[in-house]
């Protein structure tokens, strides 16, 4: 996905899960405008497997 780049792509991983977009901006570099970008741009954010059994 453009805008996010390899550190970026790097924290979400670290970062993992997360469970809404509140999780994604709570990450360093991730500003509300670039998040609300990401949800433009059709990125979602879907929960771990574990989550989803529950």
């Amino acid at each position: 996905m453009g805008g996010l780049g390899r550190e970026r792509a790097r924290r979400i991983i670290q970062a993992r899960p997360l469970k809404n977009w509140d999780d994604l901006k709570k990450i360093e570099g991730f500003s509300d405008t670039l998040v609300n970008d990401l949800r433009e741009a059709g990125a979602t954010i879907n929960p771990s497997r574990e989550d989803r059994a529950a």
